[in-house]
């Protein structure tokens, strides 16, 4: 924070405080059965909305590799200031700018980690987003605004898988601002996207003089969780139910349909195209 004040820049930086999120992390972590470290594969990081890339450098000077990514028509200062950060600091953060809601592929398709720190309600399609997620890495951190109830409603709305979709001037006057979701409601979206939530941690604060929506508190949640390990699997016991069964391998796929006319195998490899049938 000392290093951005001293900068001389001709842009605004980022005005919310990135890196009081660590706190909540550490709460969040101080739940689990040893270090975090200690569950990855690897240590490849994505910090996916970066905003200034403060969360990216703190990654990287805990020794992971780290992939930055936000996309420069929504970040606040059209990632300027991530890369003067990143510049100013001589860090080996990669920068990318790209789209979440065009359905992309992330940069690693292995990560160990990944970070979205306060990303969940600018996407329009947040539950593509975490199915691709669950494709690129193993562990995911989040913290995302939650929906506990709305002044004109009779109760607690916490219970309910409920999502909302908010007006285009509700979340600090930002029309980046999409889906807020209720904690069941983000629960549901996880599991339904393939993940296992592994740690909850939920705080809240006082609303913002700009948050024009008729939420009555600020209630923000931090989770951790994992891919699941059935996931690829559950996905081939619909395709079987369906009567056909996918195996996906590296851009190449086996396919595997039977009907009461018989019984077909064909396997894509990039070129190729090999079948065999079973009548």
């Amino acid at each position: 924070r000392s290093i951005k004040l001293a900068l001389d820049v001709d842009f605004e930086w980022y005005p919310y405080d990135t890196l009081s999120n660590l706190s909540h992390m550490s709460a969040l972590l101080s739940t689990l059965d040893g270090d975090l470290v200690d569950y990855l594969p690897n240590s490849v990081a994505l910090d996916i909305g970066c905003g200034d890339g403060e969360v990216a450098l703190f990654l990287e000077s805990c020794g992971f590799s780290v992939e930055a990514i936000d996309f420069v028509h929504t970040n606040h200062n059209g990632l300027r200031g991530a890369k003067r950060l990143i510049g100013a600091l001589g860090s080996m953060v990669r920068l990318h700018n790209l789209d979440l809601d065009t359905g992309i592929e992330f940069p690693v398709g292995d990560a160990g980690l990944a970070v979205c720190l306060g990303l969940l309600y600018h996407l329009k399609n947040p539950h593509a987003f975490l199915e691709r997620l669950a494709r690129s890495c193993h562990y995911c951190i989040l913290s995302t605004k939650l929906l506990t109830s709305l002044q004109n409603a009779p109760s607690s709305l916490d219970s309910l898988p409920i999502g909302y979709l908010v007006d285009s001037a509700e979340l600090n006057d930002d029309d980046s601002n999409y889906w807020v979701f209720t904690e069941s409601g983000l629960a549901r979206l996880l599991d339904r996207a393939g993940w296992t939530v592994l740690a909850t941690s939920t705080f809240q604060s006082q609303v913002s003089v700009l948050d024009k929506s008729p939420f009555s508190v600020d209630k923000r949640a931090f989770m951790l969780y994992a891919v699941k390990l059935d996931f690829e699997a559950q996905v081939a016991q619909r395709m079987v139910r369906r009567g056909r069964l996918w195996v996906a391998m590296d851009g190449s796929h086996i396919q595997l349909s039977y009907s009461s006319a018989g019984v077909a195998l064909t396997i894509y490899l990039p070129g190729y195209l090999f079948s065999l049938r079973h009548l």
